[in-house]
């Protein structure tokens, strides 16, 4: 049997770029601490993931999509699959989070073979709000806004 592939530089990470709000004011918050991990999908444990934190210190949040060589082949797991866990939180507010394949950035953390991945997920706070399935990602994480809603002065 015949496989014919492609040579092509392919996205493996794909780009942020977005503000970061307050979600009441809508003023753009500094400061704000950001987590951003990515692994191909059939990488399970995710021992070759890209992990990037930091902190955006005037909340506009820009960090580049990277794409690597190979010969792609059209089958199962012949072409890269990114899966994407990104945070973006700070003091006084909620933590957005998306999660791309996993239900949350936790379940994705446990099956992680990588010890500097979980102790990264573990220092986002636990007050969260994730990205739900019916918002389109591309619309807040490309061009757009990530609004985090204060913490209530109840809890």
């Amino acid at each position: 049997m015949f496989f014919s592939g492609c040579i092509l530089p392919m996205r493996i990470v794909e780009p942020i770029d977005t503000r970061v709000i307050d979600a009441d004011t809508g003023k753009q918050l500094d400061n704000v601490d950001y987590l951003r991990i990515s692994c191909d999908v059939h990488d399970f444990s995710c021992s070759h993931a890209l992990l990037e934190k930091g902190i955006s210190h005037d909340g506009n949040l820009q960090l580049d999509g990277k794409r690597q060589w190979g010969l792609w082949m059209p089958v199962p797991g012949g072409v890269p699959v990114p899966n994407h866990q990104i945070a973006v939180w700070k003091d006084g507010y909620y933590a957005f989070v998306f999660s791309q394949y996993d239900r949350t950035i936790d379940e994705f953390a446990r099956r992680a073979d990588r010890a500097d991945i979980r102790i990264a997920v573990e220092q986002v706070p636990k007050e969260r709000k994730y990205l739900y399935s019916h918002q389109n990602p591309n619309d807040i994480l490309l061009g757009g806004v990530i609004r985090l809603f204060p913490l209530s002065k109840a809890n």
